[in-house]
């Protein structure tokens, strides 16, 4: 199963955000550097969001802080140069967009990808994970973009047993929203973007479980071993039946 994969541009602020217009609510900023290995040991090829963008470059959003109930706006054009994955998103005109336009226009954000790495490869010499093509989901703007589990960070405090109940709302309030009769193709999307989201959340919290010795987290009875042998695409299926069958 492809892993949900959280990614910052770990450069400095004033190499991030090239231009923002006021009056068109556009910011363009990097998303992603290509060429120089990161806190997390990984480097972006140049080249790796090509058929991403490509294939579903319409699709992409721009989020804030990886939230898909935090929909900053569309992503105007999106595009790969020397240094990096190269963005321009237009904020729409509700009180988030202007308060993440505010924030852009004081350099308070730093940016990140929300991703499924497709092929890399991994240089035991220099110890370091090559990215060669990936496929992309969301950029966001976040305060610190290096935590990679920011868009469940209230979890971190949680307890195993909390950690799942919080989990499992989230699935239900996912599928009160799927039965409701006026969801926009839109907010499909940022569903589908949620489901990978908690299913990664899921598959970390399932890992941990199973690679420690405390009962609580052994015996959780909320969490069950399934999800893990459910693929991606049979994720998304079961999604988007749901959603077909209102």
């Amino acid at each position: 199963m492809l892993k949900y994969e959280y990614k910052n541009c770990n450069h400095a602020t004033e190499l991030q955000v090239k231009e923002l217009d006021t009056s068109t609510r556009t910011v363009t900023f990097y998303a992603a550097a290509f060429g120089s290995v990161d806190s997390h040991g990984d480097i972006i090829q140049k080249g790796a969001f090509a058929k991403t963008i490509r294939e579903n470059a319409q699709r992409f959003k721009w989020l804030n802080q990886h939230s898909t109930y935090d929909l900053v706006g569309p992503v105007i054009s999106i595009e790969e140069d020397d240094f990096g994955l190269l963005v321009t998103a237009k904020a729409s005109e509700t009180q988030l967009g202007n308060d993440v336009l505010a924030l852009e226009a004081d350099r308070a954000y730093e940016h990140s990808i929300g991703y499924n790495t497709i092929l890399s490869e991994y240089n035991t010499e220099k110890d370091i994970r090559i990215i060669k093509e990936v496929q992309l989901w969301e950029v966001s703007s976040v305060t610190w973009g290096s935590n990679p589990n920011t868009p469940t960070v209230a979890m971190k405090s949680m307890s195993p047993r909390e950690q799942g109940d919080y989990l499992l709302q989230k699935l239900s309030r996912l599928h009160k929203t799927l039965r409701t009769k006026n969801v926009s193709n839109e907010r499909v999307e940022m569903l589908e973007l949620e489901v990978l989201q908690i299913n990664q959340s899921i598959q970390d919290l399932l890992e941990k479980s199973l690679n420690s010795s405390e009962p609580e987290i052994i015996s959780t009875p909320e969490l069950v071993v399934e999800p893990t042998k459910m693929s991606d695409e049979e994720i998304l299926a079961v999604f988007m039946k749901s959603y077909n069958s209102k």
